[in-house]
């Protein structure tokens, strides 16, 4: 069982702060998101990033958030109606996405993969619904230390992730920092 964000620290991940060191827009446009594609948000939270891609994908993509917590997923749903944003909501097991297949233009995972206790197995699953041209966007917190995020000892080197990722059938075609604190990668199916 991974572990779960707390979602009594909500007000955390749409601060002011959060949005100048990750602004979700333009991250998302960096990561290649563009009008008309599936985008899978794993680990959606309450909608940081689903919510711009909403905006980005447009009326003829489509944008689905999973998450582990009926909670936060119900603050996605509301923000959602606030703002108009079109987002399917999935409520998921801990080491599946009931999604069919090759679903996904982006599968785009922030801040979940130092959570995960099988890292190969889940992105094996991640790999499923990964359409075969499409990108795996892992976004996670570097290992050091920093004033937001989880402890140091729970995140996951940059190096050790991209070596993880490439174990599980993917080939990484970029990663680097996005700030001081919080990396990137990206990668296809290989």
């Amino acid at each position: 069982m991974p572990n779960v964000f707390n979602p009594q620290n909500l007000p955390s991940l749409d601060s002011p702060e959060r949005k100048e060191l990750i602004p979700p827009h333009d991250t998302l446009i960096l990561m290649g998101l563009k009008p008309g594609q599936v985008f899978v948000d794993v680990g959606a939270g309450a909608g940081y990033f689903s919510i711009p891609a909403s905006e980005i994908t447009g009326r003829s993509g489509r944008v689905i958030a999973t998450d582990l917590s009926e909670e936060m997923l119900g603050h996605l749903k509301e923000r959602a109606r606030e703002t108009g944003a079109e987002i399917e909501t999935i409520l998921t097991a801990d080491d599946t996405l009931p999604l069919p297949d090759h679903t996904a233009d982006i599968t785009f995972m922030a801040f979940v993969f130092h959570e995960i206790d099988d890292r190969g197995q889940y992105l094996r699953e991640l790999k499923r619904i990964t359409k075969p041209e499409g990108t795996l966007v892992l976004i996670d917190w570097a290992k050091v230390d920093s004033p937001p995020g989880p402890p140091t000892k729970h995140r996951v080197d940059i190096s050790e992730a991209i070596q993880i990722v490439s174990s599980a059938g993917f080939k990484v075609e970029s990663n680097g920092n996005l700030n001081p604190f919080q990396y990137f990668i990206t990668a296809r199916p290989a």
